[in-house]
């Protein structure tokens, strides 16, 4: 291999897509989505069609760990996701 050969693969695999993730980040995101769990636990459909529609300037009124600016904060394909394993996270009683 000569050296602009070696250059050329320093610079590929240097790029960010092969960069590794921290801890503190991996735990970030899953702390991130627990919440989202737990904040999609409390609220019912309709309001969480009225948390969606609620526009940046309205969801100043609450808390940044309230249930409200969580759920408006997530984004589309982590609230997706949510919604699809929330009925096998929580157990609902039956009868």
């Amino acid at each position: 291999m000569s050296n602009e050969d070696l250059t050329k693969l320093t610079k590929f695999w240097n790029k960010k897509q092969f960069r590794t993730w921290s801890t503190s980040e991996l735990e970030r995101s899953s702390k991130n989505m627990q919440a989202l769990l737990a904040a999609l636990k409390e609220t019912t459909a309709a309001e969480m069609a009225t948390i969606l529609k609620l526009i940046s300037y309205e969801i100043m009124r609450y808390p940044r760990k309230s249930k409200e600016y969580i759920i408006w904060a997530a984004n589309k394909k982590d609230l997706d996701y949510a919604l699809s394993i929330a009925p096998k996270t929580f157990k609902v009683k039956q009868g």
